[in-house]
């Protein structure tokens, strides 16, 4: 990571990434900029998305970093929201409503279908019952035909812009009933 090679830079971010540390998430935000141009950082990219495990919401701090970074067209955002889906508590719903502001439409999707899923299944409070051995997941009070009806699926022929619409939508209504504050 060290290393005054773009490449060798890449490579290091990556294997940390795939090791699941969260002390390379403020190093990768610091040389995201000189590096993402690199041929190379599709492979950031892909790490940070489909490799890296979140230590749990320790993890959403640094993650934040990343996603106020907003890098676009590279499907960074993406990654960045891929990852936080795994963490999947509540304390992410309100860092997952901010991709629906994304550029990258993928992005916008992971978010969709995050929040999705959680007015599917989140309690009254607002917070997700884990699931017990044996047992599949219970409907909350969230659930309504329009949460199905924007629930992203392969066959839908809504864009992730129709989707991010209404997630924002949804959020402004009942993010104070969800107990989350703020504006």
């Amino acid at each position: 990571i060290a290393s005054n090679s773009p490449d060798h830079q890449i490579l290091g971010l990556e294997a940390a990434l795939r090791l699941g540390s969260d002390e390379v998430l403020p190093v990768l935000a610091q040389k995201v900029g000189a590096l993402r141009s690199n041929r190379m950082f599709p492979v950031i990219t892909f790490a940070l998305g489909t490799e890296y495990k979140p230590n749990g919401e320790a993890s959403i701090a640094p993650l934040l970093q990343l996603a106020s970074m907003h890098l676009g067209t590279t499907d960074f955002d993406a990654a960045v929201a891929s990852a936080l889906r795994k963490i999947g508590t509540r304390a992410i719903v309100p860092a997952m409503v901010e991709f629906l502001d994304s550029q990258d439409p993928t992005a916008q999707l992971h978010a969709a279908r995050f929040l999705s899923d959680y007015a599917l299944f989140a309690d009254a409070n607002g917070n997700v019952p884990v699931l017990k051995p044996g047992r599949g997941p219970t409907f909350g009070p969230w659930r309504t035909e329009a949460v199905h009806e924007y629930t992203p699926s392969r066959d839908s022929s809504k864009t992730p812009q129709e989707y991010a619409a209404f997630w924002k939508s949804w959020w402004a209504e009942n993010k104070a009933k969800l107990g989350f504050a703020g504006p």
